[in-house]
């Protein structure tokens, strides 16, 4: 009898746990004295990390921090969203099949989904959001800068890998930041024009990154 009444209590238990993940931030809590205060606290420190605080609309819209931050997305959903409707014609122009060419353009796609996960885990760990931002797209940059000298298909993906994994490893610590520097009513007009900047870039990347048919589809045409 004492045996099942143990295991229904772990069991309780367990179900307990399993319906409130949150149980580090709810000691923490207890040990703050009550939640009012623990919460308080939480605010206050994130308030202290914030650029933009103020609430006027066209004030945010044309603040500086907001506006890097747009370009910044721009630039990292622009070329995620070209390469993922021009690619397969990148590698389809070497002469392959449709069956070789939709398992090669899925390899620097999956490539990159492993590394953000493991880059944005590096940045939680390390509580860092800035240049864990500002290296991959640095990367990335690079990576895609030297798809105009590229010849062969070995090379091509393993450029296209590099490019995507500075495009995809960007974006954790790139809403982290985001979430760090808009506060309060900044942060809903902020974050709006933050995916506005970006969407536009994505309409127009898709429209400069395309593949140059005077050059068999190798190279991007760059105008």
């Amino acid at each position: 009898m004492d045996v099942r009444a143990g295991s229904r209590a772990g069991g309780h238990a367990r179900g307990r746990a399993a319906l409130h993940p949150s149980t580090e931030c709810s000691e923490r809590a207890v040990a703050h004295g009550n939640e009012k205060t623990w919460l308080k606290e939480e605010l206050a420190g994130e308030a202290g990390t914030a650029r933009v605080t103020h609430g006027d609309v066209w004030r945010v819209m044309i603040d500086p921090h907001v506006l890097v931050l747009g370009l910044a997305l721009g630039g990292s959903a622009g070329v995620s969203q070209a390469l993922a409707l021009w690619q397969p014609q990148m590698i389809k122009a070497f002469g392959l099949t449709n069956m070789e060419v939709g398992l090669l353009n899925g390899i620097p796609f999956a490539i990159a989904a492993v590394a953000m996960l493991a880059w944005g885990r590096r940045s939680d760990q390390m509580g860092e959001r800035l240049w864990h931002t500002i290296v991959p797209l640095a990367f990335s940059s690079l990576a895609l800068a030297a798809t105009a000298v590229v010849h062969d298909l070995v090379p091509l993906i393993l450029v296209l890998c590099l490019t995507l994994i500075g495009t995809y490893s960007m974006k954790g610590p790139f809403w982290a930041l985001s979430a760090q520097w808009l506060a309060g009513p900044a942060a809903v007009v902020g974050l709006a024009q933050v995916n506005s900047i970006g969407n536009l870039a994505v309409v127009r990347y898709q429209h400069v990154h395309r593949p140059d048919p005077r050059r068999d589809g190798k190279l991007f045409n760059w105008r």
